[in-house]
């Protein structure tokens, strides 16, 4: 049985770098109100399992603007995740003019923007290497 330990508000004053989707770029961002959950879990026989989450709600230091913020990091992953809710990628413009780029071009431009919106990394990597080599044959 996990033991989980709650903790509100630790954090609340407290300023945070995160990426604003009005400023579309990295912003300080005051915490508003936080929620902290602990939890440790003993998996025999190799030892403790600890998992740390924060639910933050961020108001930008620039515009104002209010967001959701979830961390989450535990003792197995030497990696820190954060997420940031409403996604500040999501919305990513195509150029005003890609129906003058050339026809494959512009296919290959458009599937990559969704991708960016999507948060697909690997397809938005593959579709960046793409543009480079269809303008590169060009």
């Amino acid at each position: 049985m996990a033991d989980i330990e709650i903790t509100k508000n630790y954090r609340a004053d407290k300023k945070v770098d995160v990426t604003c989707r009005e400023c579309k770029r990295s912003t300080k961002h005051l915490i508003l109100s936080d929620v902290c959950l602990k939890g440790c879990e003993n998996i025999a026989p190799y030892g403790d399992f600890i998992w740390y989450d924060e639910h933050q709600i961020v108001q930008c230091q620039g515009c104002e603007t209010i967001s959701f913020r979830k961390t989450h990091n535990n003792s197995e992953d030497l990696t820190h995740f954060i997420d940031i809710y409403p996604n500040p990628e999501d919305g990513r413009d195509a150029i005003d003019y890609d129906h003058l780029l050339p026809s494959n071009l512009q296919l290959i431009y458009n599937e990559t923007i969704k991708s960016i919106n999507f948060g697909q990394a690997v397809l938005t990597g593959m579709g960046i290497r793409a543009i480079v080599e269809t303008v590169c044959k060009d």
